[in-house]
């Protein structure tokens, strides 16, 4: 868990949470094997995704509402 300000939008606090998981080898490691992550809305847009692509070549996918 990583808690921000509350003027941080959670696009922010995701990337500051991944920067953190990058640099601490233990936290690291046990993303290794993560591929697809599932966000939703509040999340979506080419920014992030092209963010976590680049520093993880992780897949995200938004989930929309059923």
């Amino acid at each position: 868990m990583l808690q921000c300000a509350a003027s941080v939008s959670e696009k922010q606090g995701a990337k500051q949470l991944l920067r953190y998981i990058k640099r601490v080898a233990c936290l690291q490691g046990l993303c290794q094997g993560i591929k697809l992550v599932w966000v939703d809305g509040g999340y979506r847009g080419a920014d992030l995704l092209e963010y976590v692509e680049k520093l993880w070549q992780w897949t995200l996918d938004g989930l929309k509402n059923r």
